[in-house]
């Protein structure tokens, strides 16, 4: 039935004639491990090309969906091996085509009538690198939005053309919402198109001179023929290279970076194969940024074009020192300019903390993403609506001039001289017991900084509660925090007598209630109210307005209200929403898995 098919499929297409041409191939010079990136080289390009079909079954191309869509394709295993073998195809096409191109160059392969071969086998490597720049930013992620954010700038500064190349890769003038559209229709429609013209013309090429131009003649002495001897080692180095590729890809997977987000500060670097000619920008400067960026490659793909003519100029001897000469120069050239940069940003402790935190904060994204937070915004919320990530940058900007918040080892945000009581542990029963302690409560640690410190609760803790037994402040400790219902908080067994002898006293008209209101006992005006007492939402109407008379009224205190209008008015310092994260912060509740999503 097979050979029927194929019967059939030869009357109509013609194409046994070829097949047994190319089984006639000898090989004049022999079999070589060497001759096999040719091969690897095409076989990657296929991988690439199917890879990304799959891909494209589930990713979407918009910054509200893109991250989200990337995560969920590595959500599963099929998915994750797939995006995995996508992208470190590129890297491992990146180094075939190189020392391809390299060793086609040291043995003269681009001779006539062979040119065409060379030049459409040398346009690859910018076409390869203009798939590697449109494709890194589809993830949209921070590093990918603001690597092509720098290489937008560099193709707008092109003579001419530049403000165009950017248009086309932005769809703008700058990064929006139809960047990745264009970007995904360059990467997955013309650039696969220009890349398969190539390959028809290349392999027609070859077909020609290589394939038909070594059928064996009657008179010809025995070469080995390219099956199997050749085509072995071609399939062998593909197998070795595609396992790895499929190893490497269940073990690390694609990396996948946090949400590009604009109001998180990021240096951007370029992948590894673009390296030298960052590095290369930082000797020049202005208008001389397109010698690096653009001159010098453009001369350098430029030579490696005509070099079939420049080398029948020259005799066999100098043509060969000549492209031994020009290899040395040019991977001399990407190496010690690569090492220079890597050796650069090794030794920047700024750029090293930066990249260790946005390691964090992918992390962070990734856990939230798993635990299905993605909201309708898109990914970019993830980390702007966690405590845990944004609590304590508002924290610093809005509270860290007057309050610490460092634990007992001191780490965390400190201050030379405060002016409110260090919030860490604040609410919990560690925290109250230094708050109810003669000894602690006038250091900055407490009122140390503030009008309190010579206030009431001050002289009552100094004086009458000095008195107290140590089991009666435990106990009032103890209530506080149950009030305060801390997520980490844990009822201890034995310790709810102990809580309810701490609410009694905390209602004792002769003890707490003297000043402070706790539910139906004591009244308002002389200190806070403690029912709810830090809580969530005592925490939030206290930053929100601390002069109600629930909290301090008319009482003397420095602490500013930062959201004393209803409602998120441009009249208020923050928002709602961020003062949640604030609190929530300060009360460690924010999203941690479960031990079995772990």
């Amino acid at each position: 039935m097979i050979g029927s098919m194929g019967d059939w499929l030869n009357e109509r297409v013609g194409y046994r004639p070829a097949i047994a041409a190319c089984r006639a191939r000898l090989l004049p010079d022999g079999p070589s491990w060497w001759a096999a990136t040719g091969s690897l080289v095409l076989w990657l390009l296929v991988v690439e090309a199917v890879t990304g079909v799959l891909l494209m079954a589930t990713y979407s191309p918009s910054f509200t969906n893109a991250w989200a869509s990337v995560h969920y394709i590595e959500s599963s295993l099929g998915g994750r091996i797939i995006r995995g073998v996508h992208h470190w195809g590129t890297q491992a096409l990146f180094v075939a085509l190189i020392v391809h191109l390299a060793r086609c160059l040291l043995v003269a392969a681009f001779r006539a009538p062979r040119e065409l071969i060379w030049i459409t086998g040398v346009l690859l490597l910018p076409l390869t690198l203009a798939f590697a720049i449109t494709g890194n930013p589809l993830v949209a992620t921070q590093s990918g939005v603001a690597q092509i954010e720098v290489e937008s700038n560099i193709a707008a500064a092109t003579p001419g053309a530049g403000p165009l190349i950017r248009r086309l890769l932005l769809g703008g003038d700058a990064v929006g919402h139809l960047t990745l559209t264009h970007l995904y229709t360059l990467h997955s429609v013309l650039l696969p198109t220009i890349v398969l013209l190539l390959c028809v013309v290349h392999f027609g090429q070859i077909y020609r001179h290589l394939v038909r131009a070594n059928v064996p003649k009657l008179a010809d002495p025995t070469p080995l023929p390219y099956w199997p001897y050749q085509s072995v080692r071609n399939l062998l180095v593909l197998l070795v290279v595609l396992g790895g590729l499929v190893a490497w890809a269940y073990y690390a997977g694609a990396p996948l970076t946090m949400p590009a987000d604009p109001e998180i500060a990021h240096t951007p670097r370029p992948e590894w194969y673009v390296l030298f000619l960052f590095e290369a920008r930082r000797y020049f400067s202005g208008t001389w940024e397109l010698l690096p960026t653009q001159v010098f490659p453009a001369l350098s793909l430029g030579l490696l074009l005509v070099l079939p003519w420049i080398d029948a100029r020259l005799p066999r001897s100098v043509s060969f020192v000549f492209r031994a000469l020009l290899l040395v120069v040019g991977l001399g050239s990407l190496a010690v300019l690569t090492g220079l940069s890597l050796a650069r940003d090794a030794g920047d402790k700024h750029l090293q903390e930066e990249q260790a935190q946005a390691q964090t904060l992918a992390a962070r994204a990734r856990l939230l993403a798993d635990a299905g937070l993605i909201p309708p915004e898109g990914a970019i919320a993830l980390l702007r609506r966690d405590a845990l990530t944004q609590g304590p940058v508002l924290f610093k900007t809005h509270c860290g001039s007057c309050h610490a918040h460092t634990d007992a080892a001191g780490a965390g945000l400190a201050l030379d001289k405060p002016q409110g009581a260090n919030l860490y542990g604040f609410g919990t029963t560690s925290w109250l017991r230094g708050l109810f302690d003669p000894a602690q409560i006038n250091t900055p640690k407490y009122f140390g900084g503030t009008p309190h410190a010579s206030g009431d609760m001050a002289t009552y803790v100094e004086g009458d509660m000095a008195t107290w037994s140590q089991q009666e402040i435990e106990s009032v400790a103890l209530a506080l925090e149950a009030e305060a219902q801390l997520p980490e908080s844990r009822p201890v067994e034995g310790t709810q007598d102990q809580i309810e002898a701490g609410r009694k006293i905390l209602a004792d008209d002769g003890r707490c209630a003297q000043c402070h209101k706790f539910y139906e006992a004591g009244s308002l005006g002389s200190a806070p109210d403690l029912t709810g007492y830090a809580s969530r939402q005592w925490m939030l109407d206290l930053v929100c307005d601390p002069g109600k008379s629930r909290f301090y009224g008319d009482l003397d205190h420095n602490m500013p209200a930062f959201a004393a209008v209803e409602g998120d008015s441009p009249a208020n310092t923050l928002s709602r929403e961020s003062i949640g994260l604030i609190v929530d912060w300060l009360r460690r509740d924010w999203y941690r898995p479960t031990k079995a999503a772990k």
